[in-house]
């Protein structure tokens, strides 16, 4: 049978022989090829069939023409491709434009270099300044260029200066007279803490009192409100509801569960720093000021996770701090940020204990390397001894991190023990100031001085105890005192002094955790331990001073003013620390020993430290 097909006489050949004759199978795969004396015929390959593919013609909306199709879609996409990759990475233009400026000549070259400079922002020069002066003119600062030589201070604000709206008033009134960039840390209202710690103990027996607490709370933060920011009432209530309901929230969760875990009360006690720092905001932006508040879990302050006495992990909290106040610094702002606490790994709140805010604000001045940290109080810094105790205390200009350390530790509530933690390696000096008396040096706290040896200030601390163990060759057998300590701190009994002889053993612990050690002692049948007694009404005696724990003559004529005054030392430690001399008596003596040392070594006209 004979077909005839349109179109040529080609073409239609071509149809009769595809269709009149049978096709063959092709093969599975290429041809193999053999070599050698059993290597057969080689198999010809079977040409394959190609069609020409069918060309369309696509007439375009709106339009009388038509074009061509693209080509095939994977053939569009790696010629897409190909473009894309051409864009992505353009040619130098760096030797284009160098040839460009050698033909052009040394007249072009000048007019280009006089094009007007860029300044911040990628604004000119001219509106960059003009900014400044209008942000300038309405109370706030100018933002600091990246890589200027001006540097952070860090000023922490504790609840002693805030106690209601007009001590937010008068704080924002002394930081904005400031013109060095400023980061604020910031402690929750004055006895706001410890409202706080009350309230969770009365939510567990039910829900009625979270309402009446969240109304106490909202009340006393909108009155200082309105006092700070009389401007700035509605918006400033509008950032306080939110943490408020967050609060309730909580105590409602504590209700119901009945149930208070280390967790959970980190987290609820963090509350009073969150809303001080949205008061002083406001306070700082009724005088014109670019604040911001800024919670310290938000921030990045992480934590090692342990509630109650969190420690701050330096690495990651320095790379979190810098990521994110460093361009709010460099932006004229000023962070008010959250003392107190932060977080750990896994987000959840832990806090620093009880005036653990002068903590936070060492650990963000380290992180900044801050050119002071300045924590402002109620006093006018360390004194010489307790004013309550001895009338004739006086300031103290200048001291080191290790004496202001060891005053702290004694209970004088002036900085939190561990501020000097951060600070000690970066020298990063620590400046006391009072609120109501701005003008006072206060104390400047640093590294050791280059001055004779002398002593600084001598400090107090009552309500202690002495556990003492008795027992025939203890001094001679290994592992007792390794067995009391591990005994004591598996249940987180502090052990404050301690004195040994042959047969006792003498530990000063804090009054409250007396009997418990006590019995722990006992139950722990340590070898050699034959008794255990307990001994109540005692007061741990600390002088302060520079290099005094190697300086001869110094505790012969200590220990010698406090004989004649008719004193009797119970225990001595002596060499423990190179800054610290200290000792215990009995509580009813304390006034006296205090009254004799401070006379003979701390008034203005004591006699030098025998050389």
């Amino acid at each position: 049978m004979r077909l005839r097909a349109r179109g040529s006489d080609r073409a239609s050949r071509r149809a009769v022989r595809a269709i009149g004759r049978p096709r063959r199978p092709l093969p599975a795969g290429p041809p193999r090829r053999s070599h050698g004396a059993h290597a057969g015929p080689p198999t010809r390959p079977q040409p394959r069939l190609r069609r020409r593919p069918r060309r369309i013609r696509v007439r375009l909306r709106g339009s009388g023409r038509a074009r061509r199709p693209h080509l095939p879609q994977a053939k569009r996409r790696r010629r897409r491709g190909r473009r894309r990759e051409r864009r992505a990475v353009p040619p130098d233009p760096g030797p284009q434009r160098r040839e460009r400026e050698r033909l052009r000549g040394p007249a072009q070259r000048r007019r280009r270099d006089r094009r007007e400079p860029l300044g911040p922002g990628g604004l000119p020069r001219r509106h960059a300044d003009l900014r400044s002066l209008l942000r300038t003119a309405r109370g706030g600062r100018p933002p600091v260029s990246p890589g200027t030589p001006e540097t952070a201070r860090v000023l922490k604000f504790g609840g002693s200066s805030l106690r209601q709206g007009s001590d937010f008033a008068h704080v924002a009134g002394l930081v904005e007279d400031r013109e060095e960039p400023l980061v604020i840390v910031v402690s929750a209202l004055n006895g706001f803490t410890d409202e706080i710690l009350d309230a969770l103990e009365d939510v567990q027996e039910g829900q009625d009192h979270v309402e009446g607490f969240i109304e106490h709370a909202r009340e006393r933060h909108e009155v200082a409100l309105a006092e700070a920011a009389p401007d700035l009432v509605e918006e400033g209530t509008a950032a306080l509801d939110p943490v408020l309901e967050e609060f309730q929230r909580l105590l409602y969760g504590i209700a119901y569960t009945e149930e208070l875990t280390p967790r959970t009360r980190d987290f609820a006690v963090s509350f009073g720093e969150r809303l001080a720092a949205r008061l002083l905001s406001f306070a700082l932006q009724q005088r014109g000021e670019d604040a911001h508040a800024i919670d310290a879990d938000e921030l990045g302050i992480v934590t090692d996770g342990t509630y109650g006495l969190a420690t701050a992990w330096m690495g990651p909290t320095r790379h979190n701090v810098r990521d994110e106040l460093v361009p709010r610094l460099q932006a004229g702002q000023i962070p008010v940020v959250t003392g107190y606490f932060g977080r750990d790994e896994e987000g959840h709140v832990t806090t620093f204990g009880r005036g653990g805010s002068d903590y936070s604000g060492a650990v963000i001045a380290h992180a900044l390397n801050a050119d002071a940290l300045e924590v402002w109080k109620d006093v006018d810094g360390f004194l010489t001894a307790d004013p309550e105790r001895i009338s004739q205390a006086r300031p103290i200009e200048e001291m080191t991190y290790d004496e202001a350390a060891e005053l702290a530790y004694l209970g004088v509530r002036v900085l939190h023990p561990r501020t000097v933690e951060p600070l000690d390696e970066s020298t990063i000096p620590i400046l006391v100031k009072n609120t109501l008396n701005p003008e006072a040096p206060g104390t400047r706290i640093g590294p050791p001085m280059d001055e004779p040896e002398h002593l600084r200030a001598i400090g107090a601390r009552e309500g202690f105890a002495i556990v003492r163990m008795q027992g025939s060759g203890m001094a001679y057998t290994p592992g007792v005192g390794r067995d009391v300590f591990a005994t004591l701190g598996d249940a987180d009994i502090n052990v404050v002094n301690m004195a040994a002889s042959q047969a006792s053993f003498a530990l000063l612990v804090d009054g409250d955790d007396a009997e418990q050690a006590a019995q722990l002692i006992r139950e722990a049948e340590i070898p050699t331990v034959e008794n255990v007694t307990v001994n109540r009404g005692f007061s741990l005696v600390c002088f302060v001073g520079q290099d005094i724990g190697s300086h001869h003559g110094v505790a012969g004529r200590v220990f010698t003013v406090v004989g004649e005054a008719g004193v009797n030392v119970n225990m001595i430690s002596v060499g423990s620390s190179n800054v610290a001399l200290s000792f215990v008596v009995d509580d009813e003596d304390l006034e006296t020993t205090l009254s004799a040392l401070h006379n003979e070594f701390l008034i203005e006209d004591a006699p030098e430290v025998p050389s």
